[in-house]
């Protein structure tokens, strides 16, 4: 079976016949050849996952493909990367169970590998035992694999590994405007199962908006549980709609003070340029209520902070991370910190307080819903959505502003995403609060705490 595994502690480089020169490699023949090389920037291979054969040695091809992949800009994440590969070990491991060269196109088109890999899911499809975009991720992974093969390392199939069809897809614009894109699919990849549906929010996965009676639960859940990180993290994910990978990033440096009782925004930098992560590295100014800002202050001044802060990594104080474990570690290791750690954290910890510590509460407490900490990015959403709709209901604005001022609080790229908050209120007329009377309705809970 074909299998990954993790690199860690490798300095890739390059042949260089030309100054600076920094070490010479020899490769083990008879006798030795020896060529000097020139070492690369290794951020972008520590941490990524390689695939090996059957045999337990790496296979080339496909690894120098996640290298390629890996060294694309914009920087892909590791959970991209991840994926790539092993989507493509389980395309190698379909190919090793049918006893096929994934580079054989002689055949007729059913035997050929990429319709073999095809086949493989459609019985699971037509049960509706796996979700066919989840198994369209995989055949992409497949696709380009083969379309870097054939560019870059001469591979010419035999005949075609699949069908291309040009087609034009509908999107609007910030203004209304329908226009469309022109993009090209092939015959692979599966029809989805269902439509999208209307109970979801679709912006960077399935989100489900929590009402105002349900936000209330959750913060009164953190309140009771008294656990302050969890408290904090919470918070701003609410009322910032940052993602978990930028609530956990945060740094000292990027905390002044604020008035307690403050609901104007400050902007905190995240993404390319700074020590925050963001989706994609995309940069960002996030705006953080002044309220929020002080009780992050605050915290960074207590002793159960400090005590954590000295059994930390050393460094810079205004680099240290706000959101560290008991033993000094971070709940999520930034993309510019890889090299630093060993263990690349990814948030566990909040998602195992969430199922070990917040929803049995939650529901003990006698409220019946589930949610997710990207949920929490959805509810904030929708809560600005609340608060413009009555300046729209009142002319004071138009509808235009409106998707433009949701738009860019929630950093959207496409405003058919941020079309889909206005769509998911129409159709659920679910119990939502002004952002501004909700920030109030919060304070007083945890100052009555």
């Amino acid at each position: 079976m074909y299998t990954t595994v993790e690199l860690k502690a490798l300095t890739p480089f390059t042949k260089c016949y030309e100054d600076p020169i920094e070490s010479m490699i020899s490769v083990p023949t008879e006798p030795p050849v020896f060529y000097p090389v020139r070492y690369q920037d290794e951020d972008y291979i520590q941490g990524m996952k390689i695939i090996l054969q059957p045999d337990g040695t790496p296979w080339v091809e496909g690894n120098l493909f996640l290298l390629w992949r890996a060294g694309q800009y914009p920087k892909l994440s590791d959970q991209t990367l991840g994926a790539e590969a092993v989507n493509l070990r389980e395309f190698m491991n379909v190919m090793h169970a049918h006893n096929q060269d994934h580079l054989d196109f002689k055949g007729r088109e059913f035997e050929r590998p990429t319709y073999v890999f095809k086949a493989h899911f459609k019985l699971a499809i037509a049960r509706n035992e796996k979700d066919a975009e989840g198994v369209n991720n995989k055949i992409r992974s497949m696709i380009r694999y083969y379309r870097w093969r054939m560019k870059y390392r001469n591979f010419i199939p035999t005949k075609p590994p699949w069908k291309e069809k040009i087609s034009h897809i509908a999107h609007t614009d910030r203004y209304g405007v329908t226009r469309f894109r022109e993009v090209i699919t092939t015959d692979l990849t599966f029809p989805k199962n269902k439509e999208e549906s209307s109970d979801f929010i679709y912006d960077g996965g399935k989100l489900r908006p929590l009402n105002k009676f349900e936000q209330d639960a959750v913060i009164e859940g953190l309140i009771i549980v008294g656990n302050t990180e969890m408290l904090l993290a919470f918070l701003l994910a609410l009322f910032s709609g940052m993602r978990i990978q930028t609530v956990l990033t945060i740094r000292i440096g990027n905390v002044i003070d604020a008035d307690a009782n403050d609901i104007a925004t400050y902007p905190i930098k995240a993404g390319e340029g700074s020590l925050v992560d963001t989706k994609y590295g995309k940069q960002q100014n996030i705006q953080v209520p002044g309220w929020v800002r002080h009780r992050l202050f605050t915290y960074l001044q207590s002793e159960r902070y400090q005590r954590r802060k000295e059994q930390a990594l050393e460094r810079d104080d205004t680099e240290q991370y706000i959101f560290l474990s008991r033993s000094g570690k971070p709940l999520y290791v930034s993309q510019l910190d890889k090299h630093k750690y060993k263990n690349h954290e990814k948030g566990s910890a909040v998602r195992k307080f969430m199922r070990d510590t917040l929803l049995p509460l939650i529901k003990a407490r006698g409220h019946d819903f589930k949610f997710s900490f990207h949920d929490l990015r959805a509810s904030f959403g929708m809560n600005l959505v609340e608060e413009r709709r009555e300046l729209l209901t009142q002319g004071k604005i138009g509808y235009l502003e409106l998707i433009d001022y949701v738009a860019k609080r929630l950093h959207h790229s496409s405003r058919k995403t941020t079309m889909s908050y206005l769509d998911y209120r129409r159709v659920n007329q679910l119990v939502h609060e002004a952002d501004t009377d909700y920030q109030k309705h919060i304070l007083s809970l945890i100052e009555n705490q």
